[in-house]
């Protein structure tokens, strides 16, 4: 008797929780941005940088590495901006090496699919010179999948710039 009231509350308590994560689901979408930070802005990567030779399989490479994060049309735009290479080719060219440290990902309070973010880089040279800067941004969401990305780079650009 004492065991089937056990496991009874224990299966309560298993479609307590299910209702409760239909409900309110874990909001995943801050772990994407994450994800396509660190993809992002960890370079030079040597397969990026080598691609460059081969524009179709270079596009090609860069899809399948981001596809999972964006939807098509948000995925086309930011091939084209560039986001998805140009830091590789700034670093490769610069002889600098960036390295993603931390993030900060705060949700828009009036704007559900909207979150802003504050990436910490280091930035090394082959001289030893290490700077710290930040890149801050913007990312919407729909169904889980970004529809718009924008980094706020100008300080690394000027940095890497030859």
């Amino acid at each position: 008797m004492k065991r089937n009231i056990t496991f009874i509350l224990f299966l309560l308590g298993i479609v307590v929780i299910f209702l409760v994560y239909r409900r309110y689901p874990l909001d995943s979408n801050p772990r994407t941005i994450q994800q396509v930070a660190k993809k992002t802005f960890n370079c030079p990567d040597a397969q990026i940088v080598q691609l460059s030779q081969d524009s179709a399989k270079s596009t090609q490479v860069l899809s399948d590495r981001y596809d999972t994060y964006f939807t098509p049309q948000a995925l086309e735009t930011f091939l084209k901006q560039r986001y998805s290479d140009k830091y590789h080719f700034l670093a490769k060219e610069s002889n600098r090496q960036i390295i993603f440290e931390k993030m900060t990902i705060k949700k828009d309070l009036n704007s559900p699919i909207t979150y802003y973010f504050d990436i910490t880089l280091k930035v090394k040279s082959t001289t030893s010179s290490t700077h710290t800067l930040k890149v801050t941004g913007s990312v919407q969401f729909i169904n889980n999948k970004i529809i718009s990305i924008h980094f706020e780079d100008q300080d690394l650009v000027s940095l890497l710039a030859p």
